[in-house]
């Protein structure tokens, strides 16, 4: 929760009502169906050899769920543009929340593109970090510092 609330705490309850709906709804289906699925893969694992009953399954639970949330969804985009319009803390907290996870994400990126180009570097293994430095300034074009 933000702190302090970007929405009053008196509204706060129907505000996740109207924007979320039946979230909780399509959780619990997802969660069961994960289960489900998990519990297939320890019974049949190394190789799965069928999914589609466990599919048609979780379609008869979702046939009820997700057309709620589907229906509602342009009464909660609504809700959510009047809110943003109207209170400029609600807005400046998304706009940050937006940005900070869009920063984990491209870091999540560039570790992976980092980790990926050490093992193809150095065949696998792990360079002693003195090691990776001095490659990694050999190999690095020359950008001037500018102060």
């Amino acid at each position: 929760m933000a702190n302090p609330p970007v929405l009053p705490l008196h509204n706060l309850e129907d505000f996740i009502d109207e924007v979320f709906g039946n979230i909780l709804d399509l959780r619990e289906c997802n969660r069961r169906l994960l289960e489900v699925m998990y519990v297939r893969q320890r019974e049949q694992a190394p190789v799965i050899q069928r999914i589609g009953d466990i599919f048609l399954d979780a379609a008869t639970e979702f046939r009820l769920a997700y057309p709620i949330y589907v229906g509602h969804h342009p009464l909660a985009e609504k809700r959510m543009k009047e809110e943003m319009e109207n209170n400029p803390e609600f807005r400046l907290f998304l706009e940050v929340r937006f940005f900070e996870s869009f920063l984990i994400h491209e870091t999540h990126l560039v570790c992976a593109a980092m980790h990926s180009t050490i093992r193809s570097t150095w065949g696998g293994s792990s360079p002693r970090p003195e090691a990776f430095l001095e490659s990694a300034i050999r190999t690095s074009p020359e950008v001037p510092c500018s102060a």
